[in-house]
């Protein structure tokens, strides 16, 4: 019984980070998914059949997801890279995904660590954050490549009235920023490369 409640809880709560990822359901939501779990938990005790525990410990499970994606959800963009946000910069950084290529663009996913200061009119270092590019599929850069991004910083929006929660789904891989069609070019970054990256860099080459 130990392990089957293991992976109810498991399986649970990925699927309430999953379920949250693209709808946007209220915490109010969560903690009423909370209150049926308890539900069942006493219909279990009074009953002893154990479909109303399998169903307590997933919905208790799933409720937690939830609101484990909304602490990290809000968790949102420190603080030396919201003064940024709205206007044009220039960012250094690495590629920390495989490029997604779609139709007309390509999307990649930055991991910045510097940005130009105009007024001292040199690269200064600041905490890292991921960055989403949009960009052409030409030039184009591969898993570890270490570039350079000209555009403007914005927060990702939701699309109209679509019902997909586009800012949710971004914030499962903790990106709260994104630039639209910068300049790009690689540089000379081989000093970012860890050994882990340089190995995925490797298999990612190797798939090629």
């Amino acid at each position: 019984m130990r392990e089957k409640a293991l992976l109810l809880t498991i399986a649970g709560f990925g699927a309430g980070i999953a379920f949250r990822s693209f709808f946007d359901v209220s915490s109010a939501s969560a903690l009423f998914g909370i209150l049926v779990s308890l539900f069942f938990f006493l219909f279990w005790r009074v009953r002893q059949k154990s479909f109303f525990l399998t169903l307590a410990i997933f919905i208790f499970a799933a409720s937690a997801g939830i609101f484990r994606f909304d602490m990290k959800d809000k968790g949102g963009v420190g603080e030396e890279w919201q003064t940024f946000i709205g206007d044009r910069v220039v960012v250094r950084g690495i590629i920390i995904d495989e490029p997604d290529e779609r139709e007309h663009y390509t999307r990649i996913a930055l991991s910045a660590d510097e940005t130009f200061d105009w007024e001292a009119k040199e690269w200064t270092a600041i905490p890292r954050e991921k960055i989403l590019l949009t960009v052409n599929h030409y030039p184009s850069f591969s898993y570890g490549d270490s570039i350079e991004a000209r555009g403007e910083l914005e927060r990702p929006e939701n699309f109209g009235d679509s019902e997909f929660d586009w800012k949710s789904y971004l914030a499962k891989d903790e990106i709260y920023l994104q630039m639209f069609y910068p300049a790009i070019k690689e540089f000379n970054g081989e000093q970012r490369l860890t050994l882990p990256i340089y190995a995925k860099k490797i298999l990612f080459s190797l798939k090629e």
